[in-house]
Formats: structure tokens, sequence, C-alpha cells
């Protein structure tokens, strides 16, 4: 059973933070969820936590899918790729485009330490695209570079969604646990009897 964590609205330390998702996380596991549906309708924000968000899912121990209710857009997109699977509704889309700052102020140096911070996380970016994607690093940075957006079924095409859940569509891999819960409620019914027969 999955437990819905919402990620709505920007990624920044008060507002959807590493601090809620891990709350959630706690909270789901007390309650006996053994997954989560993390729903995401965001247009990204801070890099910094999304990242920390990123490795709460990573380290939570529950099944993680994520689901594209509506916009996906920078650092939102590292969340919903850390997740197992990614659903998307066929409304939804993806953004990809350059990380940006703002510090403005700073001697030489510093702006240079903060360029340097940004492309390194820039490369995190285009590793994880690449390693959920099959993408080239060459095919990555271009989406970054051209502030690319993706459609859910364009997105399904380039490996970044598993699957475009239309409308009202339960999640095909949600149907098929069930199935197998049913059928093995069935084979325990059916070893029940054998078992009251033979006695």
């Amino acid at each position: 059973m999955r437990a819905e964590l919402r990620i709505r609205g920007p990624i920044d330390p008060n507002i959807v933070s590493e601090a809620y998702v891990s709350d959630f996380i706690t909270r789901a596991k007390a309650a006996g969820f053994d997954g989560l549906l993390v729903t995401i309708d965001s247009t990204g924000g801070d890099v910094a936590e999304a990242f920390a968000i990123c490795r709460a899912l990573i380290e939570c121990g529950l099944s993680t899918t994520a689901l594209v209710e509506g916009v996906c857009e920078s650092s939102a997109t590292i969340v919903a790729l850390t997740c197992d699977r990614v659903l998307a509704r066929p409304h939804a889309s993806l953004l990809f485009h350059e990380l940006t700052t703002d510090a403005g102020r700073g001697n030489a140096d510093e702006l240079e330490a903060v360029a340097a911070s940004v492309r390194a996380a820039r490369d995190e970016f285009v590793a994880m695209y690449c390693r959920r994607t099959g993408l080239s690093p060459s095919e990555a940075r271009a989406l970054i570079a051209n502030e690319t957006r993706l459609d859910a079924y364009e997105a399904q095409r380039l490996g970044f969604v598993h699957h475009v859940l239309g409308y009202g569509e339960t999640d095909p891999a949600e149907e098929s646990a069930a199935r197998i819960d049913a059928l093995l409620a069935d084979v325990e019914d059916l070893l029940r009897r054998s078992r009251e027969e033979v006695s």
C-alpha cells in the first residue's frame, strides 16, 4: 500500500523541503505503508534542497513511484527521476534548463567558486538524466542548453517517463500487484480447504 507524498509548488527550505519529505516518510512507515506515490506539480527551485530530497527518497527503504500531474521543471526533474518508476498524465510536461544562482555579488574568486558549484550541480543533473534514460551526455546537455520542454509522450519516448497514465487509469504495476495478491489469496484458500478435506 502506497502513501501519497505531494510535491506541490516550489522546492524550497520553507515550502517543499527535505524536512517535510523526511517527516512524511517517517509517518508513512509508522502507519505501515510499504511504498510512496510521489505526485509532482512543481516548477523546481532550490537545487541543494532538491538533492537533499533525493537522498531522503533513496534512503527511505520504500518503493517509490513518481506521478507527474502537471509541470515537472528544473530541480523537480531529479526528484522524479530518483523514484523507481516515473508515470505522467497526458497533459504533463518536463522542463530542462541551465541552472542559475542568485549570488550576484562578490569578488572574482568568489564568483568563480559559485560558477564552479553551479557547473558541478549541472553535471550531476546530466549524469542522472543519462543513467535513467540511456541518453548520451551531449544529448542530455543539449536538452538543458536549449531550455527544452517535453510533453508526456516525448518524455516517455526519451526514457524519462515509463508510462503515460490516462485519466482514470490505474498504475499497471499496482494492478499487477493486486492480481498477484488475489491469486495468492485463492491459492491459500484452496490449500486451507484441501487440509480441511483431508482431516
